[in-house]
């Protein structure tokens, strides 16, 4: 674990997730990327969208955020460039836009998109 500067909130960690935090972060995908997967591909099925997240998520790729020992968010970075996809109908394409990402490629339903290796970042 890795603690962070104290917060007015209280102590900030980071850690590896591990297998038994994938319920957790399945949580965050849903909260997260739930309406936009439904204005993409109809109602949201749990048991398809967990199978999937479960099958592709790899916990030590991730780190855990935890506020006063409870997680309550997740870093996922891995090596640069960072390549990421993006539903058409999520504005945070603009987002990545302004943070230096270029559109490399489009699907039906999904912008490709890639920010180049950068010392900066």
């Amino acid at each position: 674990m890795r603690p962070l500067p104290s917060t007015v909130l209280g102590e900030i960690i980071l850690r590896v997730a591990a297998k038994a935090d994938l319920e957790f972060l399945f949580s965050l995908l849903r909260a997260s990327l739930g309406p936009y997967v439904e204005q993409t591909y109809g109602p949201w099925r749990d048991d398809e969208q967990r199978a999937r997240f479960f099958a592709s998520t790899d916990p030590a790729t991730h780190q855990m955020i935890e506020l006063d020992g409870r997680p309550v968010g997740c870093l996922a970075l891995r090596w640069l460039p960072v390549r990421l996809r993006v539903f058409r109908v999520n504005p945070a394409r603009r987002f990545y836009e302004r943070l230096g990402f270029v559109t490399t490629g489009e699907t039906e339903t999904h912008v490709l998109m890639e920010h180049p290796v950068s010392p900066s970042w």
